[in-house]
């Protein structure tokens, strides 16, 4: 009987440890061309194109920016200048969204003149933070599956992501 009651449990702890992965599907939606400021993310899919952009590309070319591409990703090694005063007036200028990347920020020192990057607080468990200026300030956050980082659960928050992007191209719809 104790074999049997050790075989038992033997079984049932084998069945909850099994891995039980989760597939991630890769973006299947529109083409989409990002404006990317700094290292370029390892995407799944061949509907994503980057096109590399500097701050002073987005100071100078506001106007045209929209017009190229459907959002901006401003990527980790660059938050800290992304928050810089000057440029909040330039991102409500953006009819497209800017996506600030592994910033567990928010969008608070993006959008808020006098608060630096470091001096922030960290406001929750996103890896990415979006703005877009549509009349008023709409934000997204976009978290990592089950609050996991790993290579799979940052690609599937990335797809994530480029279906956002896919919806709010209605507020860009003036596009070449």
């Amino acid at each position: 009987m104790k074999r049997i009651a050790l075989l038992l449990i033997m079984f049932l702890l084998a069945a909850c440890s099994k891995d039980k992965s989760v597939e991630f599907p890769p973006y299947e939606g529109e083409d989409l061309m990002i404006g990317i400021i700094g290292e370029q993310p390892d995407v799944d899919s061949d509907k994503i194109r980057f096109q590399e952009l500097s701050f002073d590309d987005l100071l100078y070319e506001v106007k045209s920016i929209p017009e190229q591409f459907d959002a901006i990703f401003i990527m980790p090694e660059e938050l800290s200048e992304a928050a810089d005063d000057e440029l909040a007036e330039i991102y409500k200028q953006l009819t497209i969204p800017t996506i600030f990347i592994d910033s567990r920020k928010s969008s608070l020192p993006f959008v808020t003149e006098g608060v630096s990057f470091e001096s922030a607080p960290d406001m929750g468990h996103s890896y990415a933070s979006g703005i877009l200026f549509v009349g008023d300030l709409r934000t997204y956050e976009f978290g990592l599956y089950n609050d996991t980082r790993t290579e799979e659960t940052i690609k599937t928050t990335y797809t994530d992501i480029f279906n956002t992007i896919e919806k709010l191209r209605v507020y860009n719809d003036d596009r070449k």
